[in-house]
């Protein structure tokens, strides 16, 4: 989530990981855009490198778990 923002340079805007808080700067963050039927994607949130490894990490690993049980 954005916290501070620069209007004159952007690279120095503050943002925070939505999910541990980490403060972040706008080069060292993932965004993940969601899009839901025929809308356009929109940004859902900003995480840091750890949280975004976490996420793709429970990702696969719930795939995995899917296609073991069929």
């Amino acid at each position: 989530m954005l916290i501070n923002r620069n209007c004159l340079d952007k690279k120095n805007s503050k943002y925070e990981c939505d999910m541990c808080g980490t403060g972040l700067t706008s080069k060292n963050r993932n965004i993940v855009y969601v899009a839901e039927g025929y809308e356009p994607s929109m940004k859902k949130w900003d995480l840091c490198s750890k949280c975004y490894k976490k996420i793709t990490r429970a990702v696969k690993k719930y795939r995995n778990k899917i296609e073991e049980e069929k």
